[in-house]
């Protein structure tokens, strides 16, 4: 938690660019050493300052593979398994260089609508035109609570396709009265039709966080 590993075997040489196999077919992926995977995980940290607490022992390291959750479902890509004294198992680094990784953005846009509710799925048809989302909305359930209804807008660009929404107000909840004050949910299902295949592209949300697509 605190980044304090102490390194007590020699590191491995360093893997060339690995074949991997992603949902849009076939490609080569840059990768890291081992060196560069160890600065990963150190800086995978909680904040503590790991006072008082001694350089965990790394024992073995070992270049693999991983299925691993991506913006595309589960993909097998490559990976550093680090050994540590008296571990449970090994922890998984991504071994695939930074170069080749989409980084969600640090800013909000509202430039393709109000943000995408919670929950975010997708999935793609065969031709990869047309996307289907699913999304958890609020459920408007006390009185006077406004009703929206929501509309998909999408931007694209050669890499990247975002998707968010606009909000109209149709309505309020009927009735008077107290109302528990909790967040009540329902999945949702919306169609967008896209200009090009999906393809490589990434599926992103107005913030620029990536959307998880399948093929389905």
């Amino acid at each position: 938690m605190s980044g304090l590993y102490r390194l007590d075997v020699p590191l491995p040489p360093d893997p060339p660019a690995t074949a991997v196999t992603l949902p849009d077919g076939p490609a080569k992926v840059p990768v890291i050493g081992a060196g560069a995977a160890l600065d990963r995980l150190k800086a995978d940290t909680s904040g503590s300052t790991g006072t008082g607490v001694a350089p965990l022992a790394i024992i073995g390291i070992e270049f693999g593979t991983e299925a691993l959750p991506t913006d595309r479902g589960t993909v097998t890509l490559p990976v550093w398994r680090v050994h540590t004294a008296d571990e449970l198992g090994p922890t998984v680094v991504l071994a695939v260089a930074d170069s080749a990784l989409a980084r969600p953005a640090t800013t909000q846009s509202t430039s393709v609508g109000t943000a995408m509710p919670g929950g975010n799925t997708a999935t793609v048809d065969a031709t990869g035109m047309h996307l289907t989302l699913t999304v958890a909305e609020s459920d408007p359930h006390c009185p006077g609570e406004a009703i929206y209804r929501r509309e998909p807008v999408v931007r694209e660009s050669d890499t990247a396709i975002a998707v968010g929404f606009t909000a109209t107000q149709t309505g309020t909840v009927p009735g008077s009265g107290a109302c528990p004050l909790y967040l009540r949910l329902k999945q949702i299902t919306y169609r967008v039709d896209l200009a090009a295949p999906l393809g490589a592209r990434i599926l992103l949300s107005a913030q620029g966080q990536p959307v998880p697509v399948t093929t389905g």
